[in-house]
């Protein structure tokens, strides 16, 4: 009995120790690690941008690849990571490069719920004797975890400099596919691509933007995000009111405008989501394996954020995440990886062998893209790291420039105030550090105007140190959003090295755009020095697939504006001519999408003199139109309204007795595109129009001119 006793009251000393031991390190982690929760505010957001995530930053520096700082007497600094892993093992590598002072090292993991953990603590020697010393601490089980560095000094009077690396363990490895392909790998790809949507846009912004789950069961979910506010101008620049159910419960029909001078009309019981809402979820997962069973094999889908818009975005609801451009991209990424671990079907594919191998067992294959305006800032340390950090996860394609110049070229000119609102931060920083008033006048002087025009800033030393390396890692170069000088000279490295793949992922043609679109798109389109230049290194052209007004070109008629009818003069004009094409929807991209032919909404972009008959021109609606994929009948009175409408789309053309063999083998073209990028004796592609033929009329009357069916190049000259 005392034995048993005393087994007793030991255990119970021994639990209240293990207990005791548990919290006290718990203690230990608060106060060690210090604060390491993000600040997300609007203030801050602007004062990261002002100050570079710079030495001069009060409060935490965000953690990045790579940065230096001194510790001052006894003061603090702390670096913490905004975004959660998407591996679970990484290095810190801390260098002492000057100073005398004793300093103390915690680094620390803090999961989502704000629980924190030490993972490393040492000190730092003091006297000059340490300098040079490195500390590589490998850090493990940190998956979706943030990472923290805190620096404490332990001298009233000396100093410590140092820097600081955090490092990927694959980080520079160039990766060396698996060329082997057997059985239905080895064939051809039967089906479409869609080179540029934005699945995980939901996540961009800041979260303030595009709402909606892209990994739920429902295809239209409710809308719990407060965006629908009409209080303030940056609101009402998003959007103006719409429901958020995603199914329709009024009793009768309602009509709603969508925040971009376009309006949607709901049924009852049918859904409130339509082809100009700009702001909720096209890509949901129902939506998304739709679209895949109905023939899409292939996408190239971008992360993408906007820091501008961001700030833009507080009136409308409270951010969940970081407005830095890079780390809402790296957080996007791990969603995407995420979506893929829980839906096979959905597979990221970093080579064309994987994606042959991926299509082949029935699998999407998805290409992980950046389409980020504040890409690679010198404020997130070395450019090359940071590109190998996002090809290491993923990534297979990235913009230069996007809504504004970057550090490695200028962007493209469209839609004058967007692209002032993407640039104010920057200007506003030059103009406070005493440098670019007079860019900052011009801009307000052409914007005061109406009218940018081109963009005269090329791609500069480190924009083609870029690209090269780039081409070393055999990511596919898109040259949209570039200025023309930029293209200009992205072309030119891409000549010199044997022809590599260019392709503009969601591009229109300059002289076939009119009205408001042409005034609008200013240097965001495609002309046919572009398109040659594309077409010259084997690449392809993505078609956007948006309302635009377009000047009519083909047998087809454009009497249906804004719809599938003038998608396809621009499509038809492209195929004459030779260009390899898919699909470019920019769906999630914040913009709407092509309108219906038959309904309420049909034509919006008719005229108030010619709308009437433009539908009447459709004639009635087929309800159940042979060979129809399944969504058809909301495609026909919604539009484009997600991508599980894109087979409906395929199908309309065909319909309308456009040839859409091109777009049908787009996946294949893709991957050929691709495979090029490996190819050693590239050389430049020479693509074959529908030539001319002269028909002999009688005397004194007109020659027609007709077009022969097309002929196309195989591209056998890689």
């Amino acid at each position: 009995m005392n034995l048993f006793r005393a087994f007793v009251v030991s255990g119970c000393i021994a639990a209240f120790f293990v207990g005791y031991s548990a919290e006290a390190q718990a203690g230990n982690a608060n106060r060690d690690c210090g604060n390491t929760k993000i600040n997300n505010s609007g203030a801050d957001i602007i004062y990261q941008s002002l100050n570079d995530n710079g030495p001069g930053k009060i409060g935490p520096r965000r953690l990045v690849v790579n940065q230096s700082g001194t510790i001052r007497s006894m003061t603090t600094r702390l670096f913490v990571q905004a975004t959660g892993n998407d591996i679970d093992t990484m290095s810190i590598k801390l260098r002492k490069t000057g100073g005398k002072a004793k300093t103390s090292v915690t680094i620390c993991s803090t999961d989502s719920r704000g629980q924190k953990r030490i993972l490393h603590q040492f000190e730092v020697g003091k006297g000059k004797k340490t300098t040079g010393q490195i500390w590589d601490k490998r850090l493990s089980g940190i998956k979706g975890k943030r990472i923290s560095v805190r620096l404490v000094g332990k001298n009233a009077v000396n100093t410590m400099s140092y820097s600081l690396e955090f490092n990927r363990p694959n980080r520079g490895r160039i990766r060396n596919p698996n060329q082997r392909l057997s059985g239905a790998a080895r064939s051809a790809v039967v089906g479409h691509a869609d080179l540029h949507n934005h699945h995980s846009s939901r996540f961009g912004f800041g979260g303030g933007v595009v709402a909606g789950s892209f990994s739920g069961n429902t295809r239209f979910p409710t809308c719990s995000h407060n965006h629908s506010r009409k209080k303030g101008f940056t609101a009402g620049l998003v959007v103006k009111s719409h429901p958020k159910e995603g199914i329709a419960t009024a009793s009768t029909p309602r009509t709603y405008k969508t925040g971009n001078k376009h309006v949607c009309t709901t049924t009852p019981g049918q859904p409130t989501r339509c082809w100009s809402d700009t702001t909720h979820q096209k890509m949901s997962k129902p939506a998304l394996k739709l679209a895949h069973e109905n023939g899409l094999q292939l996408m190239v889908t971008h992360v993408v954020s906007n820091q501008g818009l961001c700030y833009l975005a507080a009136p409308l609801k409270d951010r969940d995440n970081h407005c830095s451009d890079m780390e809402s991209a790296k957080l996007q990424i791990r969603k995407l990886k995420e979506f893929a671990a829980a839906n096979t079907w959905y597979t990221i594919v970093t080579d064309p062998w994987q994606a042959r191998r991926a299509i082949a067992k029935g699998e999407l294959a998805v290409v992980i893209g950046l389409e980020v305006s504040n890409i690679f800032p010198s404020s997130d340390g070395n450019y090359i790291k940071q590109l190998h950090d996002v090809y290491d996860m993923g990534a297979s394609v990235v913009y230069l420039a996007h809504e504004s110049d970057s550090e490695f070229a200028g962007a493209a000119y469209h839609h004058w105030p967007t692209l002032f609102v993407n640039q104010e931060l920057k200007l506003l920083k030059n103009a406070f550090s005493g440098n670019g008033h007079g860019a900052l006048a011009r801009q307000l002087n052409s914007a005061h105007r109406g009218k940018l025009g081109h963009n005269p800033t090329s791609i500069s030393s480190k924009g083609r140190r870029l690209v090269q390396e780039m081409m070393k890692l055999h990511m596919l170069i898109d040259i949209d959003h570039l200025s023309r000088p930029s293209s200009d000279a992205v072309y030119s490295l891409a000549k010199a090295n044997s022809y590599y793949p260019l392709f503009a992922g969601h591009t229109r043609v300059q002289s076939l755009l009119d009205g408001k679109t042409k005034k609008e798109t200013m240097e965001l389109v495609g002309n046919k020095k572009i398109f040659d230049y594309i077409s010259d290194t084997g690449g392809m052209l993505g078609l956007r697939a948006g309302p635009d007004e377009i000047k009519g070109y083909g047998r087809i008629a454009n009497d249906c504006a804004g719809s599938v009818k003038s998608f396809l003069q621009t499509y038809q004009w492209l195929v004459d001519k030779g260009y390899s094409v898919a699909f470019g929807t920019d769906l999630n991209g914040y913009v709407p999408m092509l309108a219906p032919r038959w309904g309420p909404d049909a034509c919006p972009l008719a005229n108030s003199r010619t709308r009437a008959s433009q539908k009447t021109a459709q004639g009635r609606k087929p309800i159940a139109p042979q060979g129809a994929p399944t969504g058809w009948q909301l495609y026909a009175e919604r539009g484009l309204v997600d991508i599980g409408a894109l087979a409906s789309v395929l199908f309309d053309m065909k319909s309308l007795g456009a040839n859409t063999a091109p777009l049908e083998r787009s996946a294949e073209s893709f991957l050929k595109m691709w495979q090029r990028t490996y190819d050693a004796n590239r050389r430049k592609h020479v693509r074959t129009q529908r030539p001319a033929i002269k028909k002999t009329t009688p005397k004194g009357k007109r020659m027609i001119r007709r077009t022969a069916p097309l002929r196309v190049t195989p591209r056998s000259r890689r």
